[in-house]
């Protein structure tokens, strides 16, 4: 009984609350008058007293509209607000600041020619260099991922018939483990183990990479990462969601966005997708391809040495 009691008193709280929200929002109003206007410019108090079969949502206002062409919103705007024969604003409705009235100069629009910055990143969002032309320029490009507290996995962008291997060691500078030497047979990303690691331990190091045509070998530049912590230790990590890479966007914001995680130096990355943006852009295989070519740019400035955690997003599909 006491339960069924509990029960019933919280919801009459829960209608006391809605009711109170209610009658709230009606006070905070108290000029506003709600007016019907039917679709051929008539206003009635009640829907049904209109002859056209076509009502307007509600004209807030109390005053006569004129005959309009297609409906017009709901406004929640007072008598008072109306706009006058001074050509001036009404006094209750917004303006946009300055600042917003058109696009930042800086913000990055879609261009003819896609290129690539000092960190192989591409700076558009259009995707017009051929795939395979934008694979070789950010061969090399790394990848943290799949970390443990005894393993890390690098993945290292190639290009056919590039071999590579990791060195690795706890100081800097000194590399005194290695991985097995692994090929490229189709452009396809290169996969290196990092094993026999220490747990909560600041790791160096870089991968050393040899193209098909080359007799040897050429080290990247150095890396870091920090192997899982022990149970019981603080970590940090750094989360980031819809870089939404299209016209609308700022890469260089996006950039200096990934260069402050890396300087915050967190124990690995989140990023909750609305990424590739190829159900936006993508139509085929090939641009779904691209896209990821070109993103995988930006990530290489933070996950070279912060192992990177992807989700996809509503639009990162395979394509549109």
């Amino acid at each position: 009984m006491a339960q069924r009691a509990l029960m019933r008193l919280e919801y009459v709280l829960l209608i006391a609350v809605a009711a109170a929200l209610m009658l709230g929002c009606v006070a905070s109003q108290p000029n506003a008058k709600y007016v019907y206007v039917c679709a051929d410019g008539t206003q009635v108090s009640n829907l049904t007293l209109c002859k056209s079969p076509a009502p307007s949502q509600p004209n807030a206002s109390g005053q006569p509209a004129a005959n309009q062409a297609t409906p017009p919103k709901k406004q929640n705007q007072t008598a008072g607000g109306q706009k006058n024969g001074t050509g001036k604003q009404p006094i209750n409705q917004a303006k946009l600041p300055a600042n917003q009235s058109k696009p930042p100069k800086n913000q990055t629009q879609p261009k003819k020619n896609q290129t690539t910055d000092d960190n192989g990143a591409p700076i558009s969002g259009d995707i017009l260099v051929p795939t395979d032309t934008l694979n070789a320029q950010m061969a090399g490009n790394l990848l943290l991922g799949r970390p443990t507290k005894e393993s890390m996995d690098v993945s290292v962008l190639a290009t056919a018939g590039m071999e590579a291997y990791a060195e690795y060691g706890a100081a800097p500078g000194a590399h005194t483990s290695k991985t097995a030497t692994l090929a490229s047979s189709n452009a396809e990303p290169i996969v290196l183990r990092m094993d026999g690691l220490r747990p909560d331990t600041q790791y160096y190091y870089r991968i050393q990479m040899r193209k098909a045509n080359e007799t040897g070998f050429s080290p990247s530049a150095e890396q870091t990462f920090h192997t899982q912590r022990l149970p019981g230790e603080a970590f940090a990590f750094a989360v980031q969601a819809d870089p939404h890479r299209d016209g609308h966007t700022d890469e260089n914001l996006y950039r200096a966005t990934l260069r402050n995680e890396l300087a915050a130096k967190p124990d690995f990355l989140v990023d909750l997708g609305d990424t590739f943006m190829t159900e936006k852009f993508a139509t085929n295989d090939d641009q779904v391809n691209n896209r990821y070519l070109q993103d995988r740019g930006f990530f290489g400035i933070v996950a070279g040495s912060v192992p990177l955690f992807n989700v996809n997003g509503n639009h990162d599909g395979e394509f549109g």
